[in-house]
């Protein structure tokens, strides 16, 4: 059984995830939450940030490909400006 099934959006579909284990899953699913709660609280932050709400979080350089061995890049886009 797979615990956290991602299918590729390409011919032929695949989990690509089929070796995620239950103690893997927890550390994703945490991660997941501790970057929401940030997220969320950039988004919230408008007014203390001179209307720019993501300042708080990028302002200062993060050498991040040196800070970080593993990571999970997610690509987005939205066809609607409302919902960004």
């Amino acid at each position: 059984q797979h615990l956290m099934p991602i299918i590729t959006p390409v011919f032929p579909c695949l989990n690509s995830s089929h070796k995620v284990l239950k103690s893997t899953l927890r550390v994703l699913t945490k991660e997941f939450a501790q970057a929401f709660r940030v997220l969320s609280s950039c988004s919230r932050s408008n007014s203390l940030s001179n209307g720019n709400p993501w300042a708080m979080l990028l302002s200062k350089p993060v050498r991040f490909f040196y800070s970080f061995d593993i990571y999970l890049e997610l690509e987005m886009s939205c066809a609607d400006l409302n919902l960004v």
